[in-house]
């Protein structure tokens, strides 16, 4: 459960999904531009932690 849990909260690529469809609910007025700026921020400190812990995996395999 745990690691279902950390895969959406750190995966890259469902990162990048959820900034794709946040921007697309900003052009379509569904959201603020101040309620897109406050989840674009989570989301983006979520995408640092993931590529930076992505990154650590690919040098530790490299090592191996």
């Amino acid at each position: 459960m745990k690691e279902e849990v950390d895969k959406e909260l750190y995966d890259v690529e469902h990162i990048q999904k959820k900034l794709a469809h946040l921007q697309m609910m900003l052009e379509m007025e569904e959201i603020s531009e101040e309620a897109y700026q406050e989840q674009e921020e989570v989301l983006l400190a979520r995408y640092r932690i993931a590529k930076k812990a992505e990154q650590e995996r690919l040098r530790e395999s490299l090592e191996e």
